[in-house]
């Protein structure tokens, strides 16, 4: 039968539909995760009364000084934005990426020439795939890794302790492993850039003798804007990771705004001082079609062959193998400090459930990243002008959403979804999957350029003689729209596998993300949870590197045989488990937005007053970690990550206010009020004790950077006894337990890094019982409370690593009580003979944000209190524990230093020994 030919409308009717279904895509996924909250944030900007400033905790009373528009603006101008001016900071900020870009591209392109230059071998797809490698792991974690493995303790530390060096140390190492980093992308696309006639024309110069100076300007005309398109836009991501300078302290632009973030600024304050970023974003995505078209112009890809895999390597080689080298080091390094790792075994117990979390979470925002590439894949080669228009700016905006700085998407997003109608959306997991799609979506702009680019314009016309309609269009691209969609989901998945900024700003309370896990760790000093954690990455995504390649140069049955595994892989490891054996199954559901392996605390702090404020300003708080009670005086000194001691009347009212003379390597983590009234301050990052008067005179210094008894690898804290002795803990490679007597003279030390019963892990907190003579102390990353004699012999440990109760996750406070009373340095008393009175401890979980009240023999739970939450009474990141004084009611008064919510809590404890647990179930 004749076919009648199609009226123009039958025509344009068809192929409006065919068009519509990958513009709908498209549409909804860059209007959901980057047009909507970029809109919000500018209706938040006009109308500031209608935003708040999202880092400062719902519990904060209307009184606070941190709500006060006025100290906003007064930590504002007091912040590095005046000097150095916030251009100048850019400039810095964009210099550092780009040399680090650049260097990245050029060790990349030495390889990817050789790599696209020589016959296929098996050897040489290894190589490549461990140069890709390192697109697994997030560059700060990268940079954690190597630094915690060559940090205080080792040799290279040492050195640089001593030496005075460590922040060209911190430097040197921030350069190589984003060095390392940079060139996996780099590979990837200077590997797409391949052309048969670029590899002919080398092979010609080369076979006729052509000198050096010649062959190197000739492969620069060849590869010159591959070059310059890979310097670009690894320059511009560079730009918004900021987490490894910070890390490495140095100063960014992207780290000045999310201080301001953190100190309570408006979306219009944020876009003030971000627009120059953002108009390096707008021109950057603007750029991105040019520059794609004009590196692609007649490229051929020349490694779709069918030829068989051979082992075999050549002297050539070598800048495949110098590419490589960084990636195999790095491994290396990572597995021989693994097998010197104390409780390894712990990872799984502690963070099984974060990187679940985490692998799911990004495996959504993968899947809808790659639907989109495929979509675009199809829009951008319609026969319809207005379609391709529409695909080209739905991939320049994509490109865009990923441009922005982090601090000011994290921010948009919460303009967008943090309101009563998307209540249900921002509170679950769902707002982490909008967060992860919006920042990779530039893997997808990326890609679908690049094969758009280079491709034959023969191509298009051939697919046009099969047919207008959606199906036969589909059909004519099936290779172009899988490989796009493959290469994006595997790329993006990997990228969003370290993004922290932006998802650790909007994750709802409770949620287990392993990305925060590491960062804390990071902070925190604790290496084997940063080297397991990117094992656990490589071992996932190094299928994920294997695949990549075989997609770009192998062979069709290479392809199947890799892609089936990295489907077993990540089948086996990606999926959520269905069962889940902990104690909390008997609790009521939980909110939306909670993760069933968080412990649900059903009694909250009986919290009576806070000391609060986010800021730098007189009474505020950046951070605090270190909390102090004086209880005769019934005064409160804290210290928080900007190294600042304020000392605070028992009504709030701050008395005295002074600054650690020396910061630049860290800040203090613990502190004690002595007996004689004068504080006692662990300068941990400065591997020194110091002691001032109330008002911030210093009275005496102790100790130094080394192994030698008397000095200190990070101290943490200190205890008095009776007699004068003065017990201080360390970590960091010493990790023991130091006694000095009151004239500060070196007496003895017990204790050392290990698992065992008496070895120590970080002791954190430590609190003394003159009268049965035994030092408590909490093994943090033991996850233990230990207790030893006066002088030093281990009598028995309680606790293990989980998050049910009567185990603990990373105890940082500790406080000991004798038949209900507190023991402090100021309240040391004579204890009866025999002393039959009952002990019980106070133990404050980092990572389980809870408070819970033991017997202090037997380890059994008496109480357990707090709860994840910023509302009162509930705890993030508790840090510091103390007992502060007693009240006119003859009940005794603690405080905690909720680091997360920047603030302290003053709380009472429930009367008697009755378990919350039985609260619980009655409710």
């Amino acid at each position: 039968m004749k076919t009648l030919p199609r009226s123009g409308f039958q025509r344009v009717f068809v192929d409006s539909t065919a068009d519509s279904a990958s513009l709908l895509i498209g549409v909804c996924v860059v209007g959901i995760c980057a047009a909507w909250p970029a809109i919000a944030m500018m209706l938040a900007s006009i109308a500031p009364s209608a935003a708040l400033p999202a880092s400062v905790p719902a519990s904060v009373p209307a009184s606070d000084p941190a709500s006060d528009p006025a100290s906003i603006s007064t930590s504002l101008a007091s912040s590095a934005f005046i000097e150095p001016s916030a251009i100048a900071l850019l400039a810095r900020s964009v210099s550092y990426a780009f040399i680090i870009a650049l260097l990245g591209t050029l060790l990349a392109w030495s390889a990817s020439r050789v790599y696209r230059r020589a016959a296929l071998t098996r050897t040489r797809v290894l190589l490549a795939a461990f140069i890709v490698l390192p697109l697994a792991l997030p560059p700060w974690l990268l940079y954690a890794a190597m630094w915690l493995t060559a940090g205080p303790g080792s040799t290279l530390g040492d050195f640089a302790e001593r030496s005075d060096s460590v922040a060209f140390m911190r430097q040197a190492a921030l350069v190589i492993s984003l060095v390392i980093w940079s060139s996996a992308p780099a590979f990837a696309l200077l590997m797409l850039s391949a052309n048969a006639a670029r590899n002919t024309s080398a092979r010609l110069l080369q076979l006729d003798g052509a000198s050096l100076h010649k062959r190197l300007r000739a492969a620069l005309a060849c590869d010159g804007r591959a070059l310059c398109a890979s310097v670009a836009l690894l320059s511009i991501f560079l730009l918004g990771e900021t987490t490894a300078f910070d890390l490495a302290q140095v100063t960014t632009y992207g780290f000045e705004l999310r201080t301001q973030d953190a100190l309570g600024a408006t979306p219009a304050q944020l876009l003030e001082i971000a627009w120059p970023a953002l108009l390096l974003a707008i021109l950057a995505a603007a750029a991105m079609p040019w520059l794609a078209a004009r590196a692609g112009v007649a490229a051929q890809r020349s490694r779709a062959t069918n030829t068989p895999l051979r082992v075999g390597l050549s002297w050539h080689d070598w800048p495949l193998a110098c590419a490589a080298s960084g990636s195999i080091a790095l491994v290396l390094l990572f597995l021989s400090a693994l097998m010197q790792t104390s409780r390894a075994g712990d990872f799984v117990a502690l963070h099984a459930d974060a990187l679940v979390t985490q692998l799911t979470i990004c495996a959504c925002a993968a899947a809808i990243v790659a639907l989109f590439a495929a979509s675009m894949r199809v829009a951008i080669h319609a026969p319809t002008r207005a379609v391709r228009f529409t695909a080209h700016i739905l991939l320049a905006c994509a490109a865009l959403a990923a441009f922005v700085p982090g601090t000011v998407a994290a921010v948009a997003l919460v303009c967008a979804f943090n309101r009563e109608s998307t209540s249900a959306l921002y509170d679950s997991l769902w707002i982490e999957v909008i967060a992860l799609t919006q920042r990779t979506l530039l893997v997808a702009a990326v890609v679908v350029f690049t094969l758009s680019a280079y491709e034959h314009s023969a191509a298009t016309r051939l697919r046009a003689l099969d047919g207008t309609s959606l199906l036969a269009r589909v059909r004519g691209m099936r290779r172009e729209v899988l490989i796009a969609a493959s290469v994006t989901a595997l790329m993006s998945f990997a990228l969003a596998l370290g993004e922290l900024t932006v998802s650790g700003r909007v994750a709802p309370p409770g949620v287990a993300w392993l990305a925060s896990d590491i960062m804390n760790a990071i902070h925190y000093q604790r290496p084997e949870t940063v080297l397991l954690s990117a094992l656990a990455l490589v071992l996932v995504a190094l299928p994920a590197a294997w695949v990549s390649i075989t997609f770009i140069a192998a062979t069709r049955a290479a392809r199947a045989t890799t892609l089936a595994l990295f489907c077993c892989v990540f089948v086996s490891v990606g999926l959520p488990s269905c069962s889940n054996s902990s104690p909390q199954d008997s609790l009521p559901p939980e909110p939306i937005g909670f993760d069933r392996g968080a412990p649900l605390v059903a009694q909250p702090l009986a919290t009576e007053f806070m000391l609060s404020g986010v800021g730098r300003g007189r009474g505020q708080f950046n951070g605090p970690r270190v909390v102090a009670c004086d209880s005769v005086k019934r005064e409160t000194y804290v210290i928080d990550k900007d190294a600042r001691v304020q000392r605070f009347a028992e009504d709030g009212t701050v008395l005295a206010e002074w600054t650690m003379p020396k910061s630049d390597r860290g800040r203090p983590v613990g502190a004690t009020v002595a007996p004689d009234g004068s504080l006692v301050v662990i300068d941990t990052h400065e591997h020194r004790v110091l002691c001032f008067t109330p008002n911030g005179e210093q009275l005496w210094e102790l100790g130094s950077y080394g192994h030698e008894v008397g000095q200190f690898i990070y101290p943490t804290d200190v205890a008095f006894a009776p007699d004068g002795r003065m017990f201080v803990g360390e970590y960091g490679g010493n990790d023991r337990i130091q006694v000095f007597g009151p004239d500060r003279t070196f007496l003895y030390a017990f204790g050392k890094n290990g698992s065992a019963d008496g070895e120590l892990l970080r002791p954190q907190a430590l609190a003394y019982d003159a009268a049965r003579d035994e030092l408590y102390v909490a093994d943090a990353s033991n996850h233990r409370i230990e207790v030893f004699t006066g002088d030093g012999e281990f009598r028995r440990a309680f606790g293990g690593p989980g998050r049910a109760e009567g185990a603990f996750m990373y105890p940082f406070g500790l406080v000991l009580e004798i038949a209900g009373v507190p023991v402090t340095s100021r309240s040391m008393d004579d204890a009866p003979t025999p002393d039959t009175r009952e002990r019980t401890v106070l133990v404050a979980e980092h990572c389980n944000h809870r408070i819970q009240r033991l017997d202090g023999v037997t380890g059994a739970v008496r109480n357990v209190v707090g709860g994840i939450g910023r509302a009162a009474g509930q705890l993030k990141y508790p840090w510091a524990l103390e007992p502060a004084w007693i009240g006119a009611d003859g009940v005794w008064r603690y405080a905690v230093c909720d680091h997360g919510n920047s603030r302290i809590q003053f709380f009472v404890l429930p009367v008697g020994s009755e378990r919350a647990v039985k609260i619980r179930d009655a409710i």
